[in-house]
């Protein structure tokens, strides 16, 4: 019964695609939803709240809320002891859009686990780095910081979602840096010079957008390590930072405009 009110509150709130939902009304769907329908749900939902929000129907902080609180809605309809290993890297997704951070580090140790002891590693580097967010969440910046280190030694075919996970997930997640605004900065630049040897397939989508972002990234990041080394009175690393950061800008602005 609550996962067929999950997935109707669902339905009306966030109007979701009826066609990649489960039906409420099919037997096979009632009761516990599992961590794979149950993240795919909420992909669901957020992709219709992301079409709201580029239409301008929702700000920032509208789809952000809206997000986390489909995510706790869709949690009411999972028995976390039923959870099988192979599935704890869903369940730690949504507990993550759910802002659930010390339910997601128990889920996600359980997830990391499996991707080594299963060799995949794939999952390895993407579950450790939202391990390692979760881990930030709390407060825990040095063990954050340990975490995200521990997939630095990915091949760089496997190294694609570093860079992003530490700038765009990790380090904001640090929400008191004080003390270890150095070490996230070293943490960063460390990342950036993975993301530059990252080897990804060209003729792929997916090959095409890395590359087509490379520079974007690489020079926001060296940004936000430059701001990071000001903070922590490394101000001449906070400059070279941000010449690097310039540099990629023009180097890539010179190769768009050949």
């Amino acid at each position: 019964m609550r996962s067929i009110l999950a997935l109707s509150v669902l339905f009306v709130l966030y109007g979701c695609r009826t066609g990649t939902l489960p039906n409420p009304n099919d037997p096979k769907d009632v009761g516990m939803l599992s961590p794979q329908v149950m993240r795919r749900n909420l992909a669901s939902v957020t992709e219709s709240l992301a079409n709201r929000h580029a239409r301008r129907e929702l700000t920032d902080r509208e789809y952000r809320d809206l997000v986390t609180k489909a995510a706790n809605e869709l949690l009411e309809s999972v028995d976390p002891s039923n959870v099988a290993p192979a599935q704890a890297w869903e369940f730690g997704e949504v507990l993550r859009d759910g802002k659930r951070w010390p339910e997601a580090e128990k889920v996600l140790r359980t997830a990391v686990k499996y991707a080594v002891s299963t060799k995949n590693e794939d999952r390895r580097v993407n579950d450790t780095l939202r391990l390692a967010r979760a881990i930030a969440e709390q407060g825990r910046t040095e063990e954050a910081i340990k975490t995200a280190r521990t997939v630095f030694d990915a091949s760089p075919v496997q190294s694609a979602p570093i860079l992003l996970g530490v700038y765009l997930e990790i380090v904001p997640a640090v929400h008191e840096p004080k003390g270890h605004e150095v070490e996230l900065a070293k943490l960063i630049e460390d990342a950036i010079a993975i993301h530059m040897r990252t080897l990804v397939d060209k003729g792929t989508e997916a090959g095409k957008l890395f590359l087509a972002a490379r520079a974007h990234h690489v020079a926001a990041a060296w940004r936000v390590a430059s701001a990071l080394y000001d903070a922590g009175g490394r101000h001449d690393a906070a400059m070279k930072a941000l010449e690097k950061s310039d540099a990629m800008v023009e180097g890539f602005s010179r190769r768009t405009n050949i």
